[in-house]
């Protein structure tokens, strides 16, 4: 793409995401989000939030993906591998998708969209205390603050 001369008001538009594409993302969003709070009550599930690019409306046209991060109650840190599993047999049984393991997510692609699952803590996370964690800890509760991540960029 050549942007030259013209005003940010003219390319910017060109970057974002097609109409279509968000459409796509946001069916993606609320099937796999009624599919686990519908079907997986054994996890106790607090809240499912969006987060990412596209909640903080930065995602790029043919470059994004949905990032879901999946709030569980009573979350204990050495079972963080376990609420992934429950959720990946969740998805794979409900949406018939290949669910690809990661050591702290999972990765499905649904309805052509590339979706990230994420699980945290739905305890509020104290100020500061990132500080006092190990590294594994913090790399679970880092998803802990995907709604403050993208209300600060609203």
């Amino acid at each position: 793409m050549d942007f030259e001369g013209q005003s940010p008001e003219e390319f910017i538009p060109t970057l974002r995401p097609t109409a279509e594409s968000i459409a796509q993302a946001t069916s993606a969003v609320r099937t796999v989000s009624n599919v686990l709070k519908n079907s997986l009550a054994e996890l106790s599930i607090s809240k499912i939030v969006k987060g990412g690019s596209l909640a903080k409306g930065t995602s790029l046209r043919g470059n994004f993906d949905v990032d879901l991060v999946v709030f569980v109650n009573n979350f204990s840190l050495p079972e963080h591998e376990t609420y992934l599993e429950k959720l990946a047999d969740c998805l794979r049984t409900n949406l018939q998708a290949s669910v690809q393991m990661r050591k702290w997510s999972l990765f499905l692609q649904y309805n052509g969209v590339d979706v990230d699952v994420l699980c945290a803590d739905a305890r509020p996370l104290m100020p500061l205390a990132f500080i006092t964690m190990g590294p594994d800890e913090r790399q679970t509760r880092a998803a802990s603050v995907t709604e403050r991540q993208r209300d600060f960029i609203e």
